[in-house]
């Protein structure tokens, strides 16, 4: 009898759709791994009750809890449930975790933790920010990303740029958890290569990447989502901006701290599975109202719009309390932007026209000789690749004119109206004066 049950056990799971979380109008249902065993806890809306399955059926499908190599071997998952207290206990109990590990200060661990939290709640929302780990060799980079953040973000795809893009969304789109890259240091990160494209393309719920697949004997085209938090870990900042722009910077320095084990042991493990079964309880007892948290005087305040729809959605997870750190976090790395900004080419042809902007004339050339000045050969820019840079990226337009060799170059008539703006946006000139920043640049608390 036992047989017969097995066998029909088997058909059915064969059958069923592999998967490691469903969300129904009455209840969620989360992957663990228990002793060898994949099954699924499931957390009833309604009354809180939570019950352990293999198997589940809902709307005329059966899904299966997979136990595939790749997730449960690959993938550090909960082994069930543990009360955690207060959610200020659970930050704490966080904080005491990376600090054991890892030396960072205290204004990048409190952001470190809250994103933390927010990757166990990430699907409730339409977007997620990216956290970026920047570090020189030797700072605890890859510690911080792949060994310690890697045991306690939601479910952690651990990889690196080097591995294929294929194998990267495919993942991503099966098991929906935090990618996490380590050497994310490309060498074309502008917005045609593919891994930057599957990036710029993450950060939203509809962000998909289309693949022509087999199916029997036919090919058929088949998005794949790429939807989900990322860990990006890296030396240098990316080329493109836009990505650049949706990543909340975490920088570390080397340090000497003593008390920092220089080995990792199987304790980092222990503690790991800790916390990530009180982070599972946390999440079933948040994810339905996550998105009601958000901060709304993050609108108010005076950063960029891709920031405060950073900050609008990291301050879903967070207490009132905690929200004054992220506000302080907003405003620094808003004039930490302002200031890469100023070193990229467009802020530097804009510093140029700034300090010219008196003169009749620019020409391309006197921009490139200006900009070339202390670059190397390669990083050099000619006097045509000038004007694309500032007509594509700047939106100002060239005109001919004949130079005193009579050849013909292109030049611009620095407009205060149009070159005013541009100089206020790459942070060569102020946005406001002294009297108005006092007066307006402060975080409404």
């Amino acid at each position: 009898m036992k047989k017969i049950k097995d066998e029909i056990e088997k058909i059915k799971e064969e059958k069923a759709i592999p998967i490691t979380f469903l969300r129904t109008p009455t209840y969620f249902a989360e992957i663990i791994y228990d002793q060898g065993i994949s099954s699924f806890l499931v957390y009833n809306l309604v009354d809180g009750f939570i019950s352990k399955t293999k198997n589940l059926d809902f709307e005329s499908k059966s899904y299966y809890s997979s136990s595939s190599p790749d997730v449960v071997d690959f993938i550090p998952l909960p082994s069930g449930i543990e009360e955690y207290g207060t959610e200020k206990e659970l930050i704490q109990d966080i904080e005491q975790f990376i600090k054991k590990w890892v030396a960072i200060d205290d204004d990048y661990l409190k952001i470190v933790i809250y994103y933390v939290l927010f990757t166990w709640v990430y699907d409730a929302f339409c977007e997620v920010p990216y956290l970026r780990i920047l570090a020189d060799l030797g700072s605890g980079k890859t510690r911080l990303g792949v060994h310690v953040l890697g045991q306690i973000v939601y479910k952690p795809i651990r990889t690196t740029a080097a591995s294929s893009i294929s194998s990267i969304f495919r993942i991503i789109s099966s098991i929906k958890g935090t990618l996490i890259v380590d050497e994310a240091d490309i060498d074309d990160s502008d917005k045609n290569n593919e891994f930057v494209q599957v990036l710029n393309c993450g950060y939203t719920e509809d962000g998909k990447i289309l693949r022509t697949v087999g199916v029997g004997p036919s090919l058929q085209s088949r998005p794949f989502s790429v939807f989900g938090p990322k860990i990006l870990i890296s030396r240098e900042h990316f080329k493109d901006h836009a990505l650049e722009s949706r990543c909340l910077p975490v920088i570390l320095k080397e340090t000497q701290n003593s008390n920092i084990p220089l080995i990792l042991d199987h304790s980092i493990k222990e503690e790991g599975l800790k916390l990530r079964n009180k982070l599972l309880l946390w999440r079933f007892r948040h994810l339905q109202n996550a998105t009601g948290n958000m901060d709304q005087s993050f609108l108010q305040y005076d950063i960029a719009t891709r920031f405060k729809q950073l900050f609008l959605l990291l301050s879903s997870v967070v207490s009132e309390e905690s929200k004054i750190d992220l506000k302080k976090y907003a405003e620094k790395i808003q004039k930490e932007s302002i200031n890469r900004r100023q070193e990229t080419p467009e802020g530097e042809i804009i510093t140029y026209l700034w300090e010219n902007r008196e003169s009749l004339e620019v020409t391309c050339g006197e921009v490139a000789e200006f900009y070339n000045r202390d670059k190397d050969q390669k990083e050099k820019k000619s006097a045509k690749s000038i004007g694309w840079y500032l007509r594509e990226r700047l939106g100002i337009q060239t005109f001919r004119v004949t130079s005193g060799d009579n050849k013909d170059c292109r030049a611009i008539k620095p407009n205060i109206s149009i070159i005013q703006p541009l100089a206020q946006k790459y942070g060569v000139i102020a946005e406001k004066s002294e009297k108005e920043s006092e007066s307006t640049s402060e975080i409404p608390f």
